[in-house]
């Protein structure tokens, strides 16, 4: 688990968990290069086709569409990592906007190329690295695996019940930690529920795991921290719509945990159990074996992890009365975690250091799109008499589709900066679902690396995990835009 841990969640990874990819500089290159040619085509199209708006766009406009949509090819592709083309965004931008004398800066400007790189230092990715630094301390004293015990064995073993508390105990985890460690210990902490199971429950134990798979994806609508889509929503926001950790748990958690509720309902109907109990008598015998094989040490730093860790979500959720922002709170839990010995250097360089840098980059390419009014330009190419529920619920769709085609992270920083441009549109009641549904792409065994983990027990089949990731597809981003046009401004 501590391998899956350290990877983002892309469709390659998906591709590596099934022994499906292989790297080859070859490829990789031929679909740079394509990607490249058809991004200068589409940047070129509008002049050459004489539109009348091509003259509202600007040099550093036309310079950074090509950008934007070679990036966009190179993501959805995959032609090379998810964070490298992040890197090569922030190098272009820089090398052809922002150098003294580009198009995006005067001659002899030598501070605007900060502006693409400013990202990395946002608040943001600092208080995802505490995300990243509290989920690594809970897997190195398995408080991950001992709270999820506890949850399960606390609803009972009707198999009704036992699928809710898996479901429920992987999303609260997956607002917290990466929804493919979260799977991936789920899955294998109810193996031996899913292989033990008769010939007549086999149906109830794809439901298991499609549950666990569906609960991880939707989880991390939670939290800013649960899944970087969120964290590029609220980078892009107006200053006066901005959203603290416990706002943000009002606008994603609800659609969440509803959707949560969905899945649930529609695996019990299409995956019935006909016992009347599953026996999971062995949790609470591992549970004992495995506190009883713990170090004295680790023992102590678990119950150190457990007290900061309920201490950093109290006062993430207590942000407007203490007025100490989540990000400077992610410094103090990531000195005491090394104070006290519990986090070291070695397991520090084991964080996914890589969505950091995607993070980074797609924050970086919003700057780029908003500040060249590429942005403004793209929403002059709307039909003006377009209703606005209409166009968002169709771009809010869009990044559902995207998502399952490629990383929600990389289509929520295609997507969410474009949006930020309508009027209005820097606003969470637009900008959070379209976030959200980026988390609602789950029809194929690759669209997320927990349905890939899922498949990869090969007790499912590629066919099991369409309906009901069209249903979620469907149902998912009608009920984030519902939730956040009640709650968001």
């Amino acid at each position: 688990m501590s391998s899956l841990f350290q990877m983002g969640d892309t469709r390659s990874l998906g591709r590596r968990i099934l022994g499906k990819y292989r790297f080859s500089l070859p490829l990789a290159l031929t679909k740079a290069i394509l990607c490249a040619t058809v991004a200068l085509l589409v940047a070129a199209a509008p002049e050459y086709f004489q539109w009348e708006s091509a003259a509202n766009l600007s040099l550093a406009g036309k310079r950074m569409l090509t950008i934007l949509i070679f990036a966009a090819g190179l993501w959805i592709t995959e032609a090379f990592p998810a964070f490298a083309v992040s890197l090569l965004v922030m190098a272009l931008q820089i090398a052809i906007l922002g150098r003294p004398g580009g198009a995006f800066t005067e001659e002899g400007d030598t501070e605007n190329w900060r502006l693409f790189l400013a990202p990395w230092s946002s608040p943001l990715i600092w208080l995802f690295l505490g995300g990243f630094v509290l989920a690594s301390a809970a897997v190195q004293t398995k408080l991950d695996i001992t709270v999820a015990r506890a949850v399960i064995q606390r609803f009972g073993t009707r198999p009704k019940n036992l699928l809710a508390g898996a479901m429920l105990t992987t999303f609260l985890l997956s607002m917290f930690m990466s929804n493919t460690a979260t799977a991936a210990m789920m899955i294998a902490a109810l193996t031996p529920v899913v292989t033990g199971l008769g010939e007549t429950e086999k149906s109830f134990g794809k439901g298991l795991l499609l549950g666990i798979a569906m609960a991880a994806a939707v989880g991390g609508m939670g939290t800013i921290i649960g899944t970087p889509p969120n964290a590029i929503a609220v980078g892009n926001l107006a200053p006066e719509s901005q959203v603290d950790f416990l706002r943000w748990m009002t606008i994603g958690f609800p659609p969440a945990l509803a959707l949560t509720a969905f899945a649930w309902f529609y695996l019990t109907k299409r995956y019935p159990s006909h016992a009347e109990q599953v026996d999971i008598a062995f949790l609470s015998g591992s549970k004992r074996a495995e506190e009883a094989a713990l170090e004295p040490l680790v023992r102590r730093h678990r119950k150190i992890v457990l007290v900061i860790f309920a201490a950093v979500i109290t006062a993430w959720m207590t942000e407007s009365l203490h007025h100490i922002s989540a990000a400077v709170i992610s410094f103090f839990a990531i000195a005491a975690l090394a104070v006290s010995g519990v986090v070291n250097a070695d397991q520090m360089r084991t964080l996914p250091w890589d969505v950091l840098i995607l993070m980074a980059g797609g924050l970086s390419l919003g700057v780029g799109v908003t500040e060249t009014g590429l942005a403004q330009w793209l929403t002059t190419l709307i039909p003006p008499d377009l209703p606005e529920p209409l166009l968002i619920i169709a771009i809010i769709y869009l990044a559902v589709i995207m998502s399952n085609v490629m990383s929600n992270t990389a289509a929520a920083a295609i997507l969410i900066p474009i949006a930020a441009g309508l009027p209005g549109g820097d606003s969470a009641r637009l900008l959070a679902p379209i976030a959200l549904a980026s988390s609602c792409a789950m029809i194929l065994p690759v669209s997320t690396p927990p349905n890939a983990i899922a498949f990869a027990s090969k007790k499912l089949r590629s066919s099991d995990f369409a309906p009901g990731g069209l249903l979620i597809a469907a149902l998912g981003p009608i009920v984030c835009y519902a939730w956040c046009w009640i709650v968001a401004r």
